[in-house]
Order: structure tokens, then sequence, then C-alpha cells
């Protein structure tokens, strides 16, 4: 059987990968971003490959149409979920930073400020 203390740790543990990992989502994605580079991100990962398949003018023609096309509908679907995903990484990192003490809410705040520059 488990302690409440283990227990409460290791939520706290698996809330704090949560967040992370939102957190590193929502940074990645956030409507600050441009929206070119939320298409580049989200319909395009991996264009670059393409290059390397050997495909031929009329492929990549076609390929880049597909995307295009798919375009307006990513859009639509990126606004429609950025702002509830912000919402929600947003409380969990709330609560997380109640856990931290003054010092290390500097500490995280200059890491994620880090993480931002290096994008």
């Amino acid at each position: 059987m488990t302690s409440p203390a283990m227990s409460r740790r290791t939520q706290a543990v698996i809330a704090l990968l949560v967040v992370f990992a939102c957190g590193a989502f929502a940074g990645y994605m956030y409507p600050r971003t441009p929206v070119r580079r939320i298409r580049a991100v989200v319909l395009r990962p991996g264009v670059e490959q393409f290059d390397q398949l050997g495909l031929n003018e009329s492929q990549r023609k076609r390929i880049d149409d597909i995307l295009a096309s798919a375009q307006p509908h990513t859009d639509s679907l990126m606004k429609a979920v950025l702002p509830a995903l912000r919402t929600f990484v947003d409380s969990v990192d709330m609560v997380i930073r109640r856990e931290l003490t003054p010092q290390q809410q500097l500490q995280l705040d200059s890491l994620r400020a880090k993480t931002q520059r290096e994008r």
C-alpha cells in the first residue's frame, strides 16, 4: 500500500510531466507564432524529406497542391484548439507555480525565456 505522501508525490510528478509536454507544445504552437510557422509545423512536418525521395516536378507540384488545399482547414483547427490548450496549460502552470519558491519561479521563467529565444 502506498503512503499518502508517495501518492501525492507521484501525482505531482505526473502533473509536472503533463505541464511540460503541454507547455512545450503550446509554446511552440501558440498563436503568437506566425501562421506560416504553424503551417510548417502542423501540416508540413518533414517536407524536406520529399527532396530525398527523388520526386519529379509533377509529383512535387501535386504534393504541394495537396498541402496548400488542406491549409485552410488546418488553420481553422489550430485556431479552435490553441485557445483551449493555452487556457489549460496556464491553469496547470498556475497550480505548479504555487509549489515553487519565488527563486524557483524566477529560474523557471528564465529557462522558458531561454527556450523561446532558441526557437
